[in-house]
């Protein structure tokens, strides 16, 4: 995507810019994309491409209320709203969204350390979350199985979009209860634009096990696992070497 400059038209002066691709899904096929841009005065900026996601038309419409419970496609995600609050980009605290299970096609940048390889989306982008709510996650299944998940307890890492830096990135922990992954903080929620969990090695569960026993901060767990995960690289390569 390129703007900024046109010989027929005076250009846009240097800044931050707010860019929506779909805005307010013009086309109903496909999801919105909002992020900030900065834009270079008298040039031509090119940003490469944007994802926007395609919405599966199979996939009926719910619609969410604060202060109830709700379970989503079915039991696909489970939202606790009982003692929290939804409010839409209009102000309203209740809508209609679609919910969709993706593989690609996510509407923003990942963060260094956190490569999710699903998410759950939810179309319009922008709905706020503020409350104590609960978050539950189906885990999808590979081969019709959920025979690959790790044991039951295990922890992972919980992503959601942060909204000061328009990434999704890891937010706390999240927990396997049978097939669903619990967000164990789901407080560090603020948008429900993007949500799901990332699987780490057996290795890191130690560190995992001494955040959620409040031993250390967030941002020092991050630099933990930064740290092993250096060390458990070459296991990796020698692996698929």
């Amino acid at each position: 995507m390129q703007f900024g400059f046109d010989r027929n038209a005076e250009p846009l002066a240097g800044g931050n810019y707010r860019l929506g691709v779909n805005p307010k899904q013009a086309n109903a096929a496909y999801g919105e994309t909002q992020l900030t841009v900065p834009v270079a005065a008298g040039r031509l900026n090119d940003f490469g491409f944007v994802p926007i996601s395609f919405l599966n038309p199979e996939i009926g419409a719910n619609y969410l209320t604060s202060g109830t419970e709700h379970s989503l496609n079915g039991d696909e995600l489970l939202l606790d709203l009982r003692t929290a609050q939804i409010t839409f980009p209009a102000g309203a605290t209740q809508g209609s969204v679609h919910l969709q299970f993706n593989t690609s096609g996510f509407n923003y940048p990942t963060h260094p350390f956190a490569q999710p390889s699903w998410l759950y989306g939810f179309q319009p982008l922008g709905i706020r979350l503020t409350g104590d709510a609960g978050i539950a996650l189906k885990l999808p299944q590979h081969q019709n199985s959920w025979a690959y998940l790790p044991a039951n307890g295990t922890l992972m890492l919980a992503v959601a979009v942060n909204p000061e830096t328009e990434m999704i990135e890891p937010i706390g922990l999240a927990q396997r209860q049978g097939n669903y992954a619990i967000f164990l903080h789901p407080e560090k929620v603020t948008l429900l634009d993007h949500l799901g969990v990332i699987f780490l090695p057996a290795s890191f569960q130690p560190v995992l096990v001494d955040y959620q026993k409040n031993l250390f901060s967030f941002p020092v767990l991050m630099a933990k696992l930064a740290e092993l995960a250096r060390e458990h690289e070459p296991e990796q390569k020698e692996v698929t070497q």
